[in-house]
């Protein structure tokens, strides 16, 4: 509890209007006051009224619509955090959770593993011979805030088997929600009441939709599926013996969608075909009455697919976001800022583009990523410093550490895509050896680290 304490954020109050540094700030005092009000929750499987209101601030999106984040009192997203990481995911069986990459502690989950993941799968079903691997990227309609909370509650007793008290708690926490939105400064709208969703912003509310939305299983042995969070992905293996049954695969999802009371939005879903496509293999894709889109390019999880496999449109966009980025160090310059705070800025700013999901496009060429060694060392200029070790081998290194994660841990996701052999030595100890690779694409992936 105190640890929690400590280590609070400067996150914004909820509607109780208590800030975070007062938790952090009198955390010795506090710990034992708020673990006896924990401890009668879990008792009691209640949660307190006040703790289940929240302020919602509309954050404007991109496309013109708007996000409801919720501000909730921080000692109710302490209590949801402990929730957690101590009750709930202790009693998870994580094989249940197996294609979703969003909340996995440790170094299972996050984007790089998904997006490695879809790669390296891509590329492995694409290296056995002619064929391509269409990607049906699907789009839920506000999932977050169209969960029934009754299927939530019976999928909880029923799949997960969480013991009854700890679905009562739950039950208590999604039940008589209110929330207000705020429109201007200080004003807000009146309190409304919750039937469904979870609040967006709240610790727990992400895990319990990994909850509900699991269980997905694809029709085909030449399919499978990756979720991250709300993003799910199904990736077909189209080949002339087994043909196309991404239809079938679609339809199937919408019937799982249906029972557990999500929209899919197909607008928002769409259909990339990577590799050697074959037109006379390629069927038509429909939800419902409407035509699926078949784009050439699509952005999933921040990187940039296309149907060619290569990563130029990607780097592209990397370069860009770069140099907007850069404009600070030179502003920086002018008022004094030091050489060294400036490159710390400049890995916090700048690297930090290039060097996100590596692993996953790491077989990219080196023409691909010169512009961004043109942008380190201009940065290098900006902030007198010297670049001792290439562009190239810094980011190979965030690769090498990622395989060194997946020789250590025996349930790792990417260590399918290995062979595992044994070392000849006494301990005969398991070592991981990169696959048998037709295709060249495939040895410069992120299996060639293992050689």
């Amino acid at each position: 509890m105190l640890a929690q304490l400590l280590c609070i954020r400067k996150f914004s109050p909820g509607p109780d209007g208590i800030p975070g540094h007062i938790f952090k700030c009198y955390a010795h005092q506090l710990a034992p006051i708020l673990l006896h009000i924990y401890n009668l929750t879990l008792l009691t499987s209640l949660v307190p009224e006040q703790w289940k209101r929240a302020n919602v601030v509309p954050i404007k999106k991109r496309n013109g619509d708007y996000r409801p984040i919720s501000l909730l009192p921080i000692a109710a997203k302490v209590l949801e955090k402990l929730m957690v990481k101590h009750v709930i995911m202790p009693k998870v069986d994580r094989d249940l959770l197996d294609d979703q990459y969003a909340f996995v502690p440790g170094a299972k989950g996050g984007t790089t593993i998904a997006l490695t993941v879809i790669r390296l799968w891509i590329l492995r079903r694409l290296d056995q011979g002619p064929g391509f691997v269409r990607m049906l990227m699907v789009d839920f309609t506000k999932a977050f805030d169209r969960i029934c909370h009754n299927k939530l509650l019976w999928k909880m007793l029923s799949r997960f088997h969480m013991p009854p008290a700890v679905v009562r708690w739950v039950s208590s926490y999604l039940t008589d929600r209110r929330q207000r939105v705020l429109i201007s400064n200080a004003q807000f709208t009146s309190w409304k009441a919750i039937a469904s969703g979870v609040p967006q912003g709240s610790v727990l509310g992400p895990l319990l939709f990994a909850l509900l939305a699991s269980g997905f299983i694809p029709n085909s042995i030449n399919s499978t599926v990756v979720m991250y969070a709300d993003d799910m992905t199904i990736l077909h293996h189209v080949t002339a013996t087994s043909g196309d049954h991404t239809q079938n695969e679609l339809c199937c999802l919408q019937r799982w969608a249906d029972d557990n009371s999500l929209t899919i939005n197909p607008a928002k879903t769409k259909v990339l075909d990577v590799g050697n496509i074959t037109a006379a293999l390629r069927g038509p894709i429909q939800l419902g009455t409407i035509d699926v889109e078949v784009v050439t390019t699509a952005k999933l999880l921040g990187i940039y697919f296309t149907s060619n496999l290569k990563w130029d449109n990607h780097f592209e966009n990397v370069g860009r976001l770069c140099r907007q980025s850069m404009r600070c160090l030179s502003v920086l310059r002018k008022f004094g800022v030091s050489g060294n705070d400036l490159w710390t800025i400049y890995l916090t700013l700048v690297f930090c583009h290039m060097a996100y999901a590596w692993p996953a496009v790491c077989d990219a060429t080196q023409s691909a990523i010169r512009p961004l060694e043109s942008i380190e060392r201009y940065a290098a200029r900006i902030c007198d410093h010297t670049i001792t070790v290439p562009l190239r081998t810094r980011l190979d290194n965030i690769s090498r550490r990622l395989f060194h994660d997946v020789e250590r841990s025996p349930n790792h996701p990417l260590r399918s895509f290995f062979n595992e052999t044994c070392a000849r030595n006494r301990r005969r100890k398991q070592i991981l050896a990169p696959p048998r690779c037709k295709t060249e694409r495939y040895k410069r992936s992120f299996i060639h680290f293992a050689s």
